[in-house]
């Protein structure tokens, strides 16, 4: 397996739960590839928790994503935090690739 993503769909959000891309596949455009096409059939917003790596933020953002405060994450995705010492979370509020 070379990578996969998983998200969520709610009523009036989505939200990625995992990203994986093995790290032989890395830096090929996979993740992106995923992603834009995940996109396509998301609700907005979307939201994910980013562990803090650099390299994480810089890829999120590069596809629009934007760090927000934990207090801003929707109450349903809240409690995913509570595991997390250190995460970013973060939202995509419109399609950007229109």
């Amino acid at each position: 397996m070379c990578g996969f993503l998983i998200a969520s769909k709610h009523h009036d959000f989505s939200y990625f739960i995992k990203i994986f891309i093995a790290s032989s596949y890395r830096k090929k455009g996979l993740a992106t590839y995923l992603m834009q096409n995940a996109l396509e059939y998301l609700k907005y917003p979307i939201y994910l928790l980013s562990l803090p790596k650099i390299y994480l933020l810089s890829f999120y953002t590069s596809l629009g994503f934007k760090i927000i405060k934990k207090n801003q994450l929707p109450r349903e995705l809240k409690k995913h935090t509570r595991g997390f010492i250190r995460c970013f979370p973060m939202v995509l509020e419109e399609n950007q690739q229109s």
